[in-house]
């Protein structure tokens, strides 16, 4: 019996290279980072790496909130994370606001197929995108830009 070609198998370890070889078979692949690789995805982009021995897909809310916004926006993340398992929402810090992070954080320890790669980062954009969009539809537009 032969062994399956390295990075193949279902205990083949996860590398920032195997990430950038299955975000450039999704046709979506950006740039390269020193972890991972960045793709886009309907318009939004994202950010697939290795942080340990997790494969984490992160994605932004396309939009910052003011300051004045800060303690409703918690409370409605905290809402999204104690009613729902995947993805996490993180509020994230920026000079001009806050905006909105999804992560979703699955660990590869012990290894994963170039399938189980893939549905990993699938299911953390398409999870992630939805969650954003979410978070949007119930934060209210600024008033200057509901003409």
């Amino acid at each position: 019996m032969t062994s399956p070609p390295a990075g193949d198998g279902a205990d083949a370890p996860v590398t920032p290279e195997r990430i950038r070889t299955a975000l450039s078979a999704r046709r979506e692949f950006v740039r390269e980072t020193e972890d991972g690789a960045t793709g886009q995805h309907e318009g939004r982009m994202y950010e697939v790496s290795l942080v340990n021995s997790d494969v984490v897909v992160r994605q932004a809310l396309p939009r910052i909130i003011s300051h004045d916004s800060r303690r409703a926006l918690v409370q409605l993340l905290n809402d999204w994370n104690r009613d729902r398992i995947l993805p996490t929402l993180q509020l994230s810090e920026h000079t001009e606001g806050v905006g909105v992070v999804s992560t979703l954080s699955v660990s590869a320890a012990a290894g994963l197929s170039r399938e189980q790669l893939a549905e990993v980062i699938d299911l953390g954009v398409v999870l992630g995108r939805g969650a954003l969009d979410a978070a949007q539809a119930s934060i209210p537009q600024p008033s200057g830009d509901a003409d």
